[in-house]
């Protein structure tokens, strides 16, 4: 029986624990309104830093529960995204010389992508195309990305009715169908 993420990774309290030494490493007090939750919707990164409207590291239980010795060099790695921000603004790269000094600091390599197996946790991504009929004019297009900045040939700048379907044979006959019906009013 697999292991409930619960059962391997830190508790909220061991979390809070390890935010104040990784701090104490930096010589830095808690950022204000600075949290660390967990993100269950996260499927292949290990962690993500929020920087904006508040400060806050978001971990993926899914792949530290699989890799419970990746869950404090990933906050780590997100707590210096952090702290990089709280200093100096929007200013440094995000994997720049302020943050690469913060992770020697803390005893971490200086990587910025993990090399964790995240097989299974992918999502396949649905294809769509996207039907975007002219309010003017009827006149009609069919694109695989969702077009904002369309231009009708007649009608020039304007409104346009969007409709999207499945990337398969029968979702592109079905967005010609509706496109014919919308242009021939039936």
């Amino acid at each position: 029986m697999p292991l409930d993420w619960e059962d391997v990774l830190p508790t909220e309290q061991q979390i809070h624990e390890h935010v104040i030494s990784i701090l104490e490493c930096w010589g830095d007090d808690p950022p204000p309104c600075f949290d660390v939750k967990w993100n269950f919707r996260l499927r292949t990164a290990a962690g993500r830093a929020i920087l904006e409207p508040v400060l806050r590291v978001e971990l993926n239980p899914h792949l530290l529960a699989r890799h419970p010795d990746q869950f404090l060099p990933t906050l780590i790695h997100e707590m210096a995204h952090v702290l990089v921000y709280h200093r100096y603004g929007k200013g440094p790269k995000a994997h720049g010389v302020e943050w690469q000094r913060l992770m020697r600091q803390a005893g971490q390599n200086p990587e910025a992508r993990h090399g964790m197996n995240v097989d299974g946790l992918r999502r396949k991504r649905r294809k769509f195309l996207y039907l975007h009929v002219c309010q003017g004019c009827g006149t009609w297009g069919i694109y695989r990305k969702l077009r904002r900045d369309l231009q009708c040939g007649r009608c020039g700048p304007g409104e346009f009715q969007v409709f999207r379907s499945i990337a398969t044979r029968e979702g592109l006959a079905q967005l010609q169908r509706k496109a014919e019906k919308r242009r021939t009013g039936s």
